[in-house]
């Protein structure tokens, strides 16, 4: 965070038609894209908001298209994770947009796949299944060498989209549970001990499957995982999950298993509340205001969306 102000001092005298300039001018789009990403993982969701919309300015401004989708990605996640699943569908299709544009398959995929996603928490079936069918298309067309910014996303991530988007259909189904369990535990199967962070994002949505579709046992044993593993990570994208996998249990309230668990993830998240400020309204970016073509420099930090030391809780 400290050396964002330095960056943004460097771009006055920056010019992005020279190489130098250029690189800058990527790197600070860069470091305000891990700056949000990072604070919507603690919570501070209004900073990742403004974080995450300068990032987009300057990858926009020197026409970055692969790192405007990741932005652009970020932002839906955003809005997505605080409930407001439209204004994320309509980042997530401008970053669809983009990540055309780039011409990376990669990106592709990770668009088509969270903009399923979205399509799911709106109860869109016919839609859904058909962004992640395009998702799978393009991560098969995928080539090796691709943008950093999406280098991230392999099979095992597709995986864990199909199970949470199956998994997202408000109307249940024999075919939904199946493909998320194959797709959950398929993924869960990929990752290595050091990638807590997504087995917990994993096991949590399988657990739920399995309790929503009448199997406590083997729900309340994936859930007891998915909170051992989110007890490590202090992030509060990982605390957040677990709110369905409690609802989840508590429909099983005259089991003692499964009321256990429900008050292992009432207690895990209220001691992991501090993370978390007070939540704004909203957070401060439209759709409407996003364009996926042109836009002005910025090479001075506007004084409304000052850039904020993160302090660790």
């Amino acid at each position: 965070m400290a050396h964002l102000a330095y960056a943004h001092r460097l771009l006055r005298s920056a010019k992005p038609a020279h190489r130098l300039g250029l690189q800058l001018y990527r790197a600070v789009a860069d470091l305000h894209n891990l700056a949000g990403w990072a604070s919507f993982d603690v919570g501070r969701y209004k900073v990742a908001a403004e974080h995450l919309s300068l990032a987009l300015e300057q990858a926009q401004y020197i026409e970055e298209p692969s790192l405007v989708a990741n932005v652009l990605y970020r932002m839906g996640r955003l809005h997505l994770h605080r409930g407001h699943t439209v204004q994320a569908l309509r980042f997530l299709q401008l970053g669809q947009i983009a990540a055309q544009d780039s011409g990376c398959e990669r990106t592709v995929a990770l668009m088509c796949a969270n903009a399923a996603w979205a399509y799911a928490v709106l109860d869109d079936e016919k839609r859904s299944i058909d962004s992640l069918a395009r998702a799978h298309d393009a991560f098969a067309r995928a080539k090796t060498d691709t943008t950093p910014w999406v280098r991230f996303f392999h099979e095992a991530d597709l995986d864990a989209m199909s199970g949470v988007v199956n998994a997202a259909l408000p109307t249940p189904s024999a075919r939904a549970y199946t493909a998320t369990t194959e797709h959950l535990y398929r993924a869960v199967d990929a990752r290595s001990p050091d990638m807590g962070r997504s087995q917990a994002f994993e096991l949590t949505t399988l657990a739920t499957a399995h309790l929503r579709n009448g199997d406590p046992d083997q729900g309340v044993r994936i859930g007891r995982q998915a909170v051992d593993l989110a007890r490590q990570v202090r992030s509060m994208r990982v605390i957040d999950r677990p709110a369905p996998l409690q609802q989840a249990a508590l429909a099983y309230r005259s089991r003692d298993e499964t009321a256990e668990l429900a008050a292992e993830i009432a207690t895990l998240r209220t001691s992991c509340a501090p993370l978390q400020p007070p939540p704004p309204a909203t957070v401060s970016l439209s759709p409407a205001t996003v364009s996926t073509r042109s836009w002005p420099p910025c090479a001075r930090r506007p004084e409304s969306a000052p850039v904020r030391p993160m302090t660790p809780s």
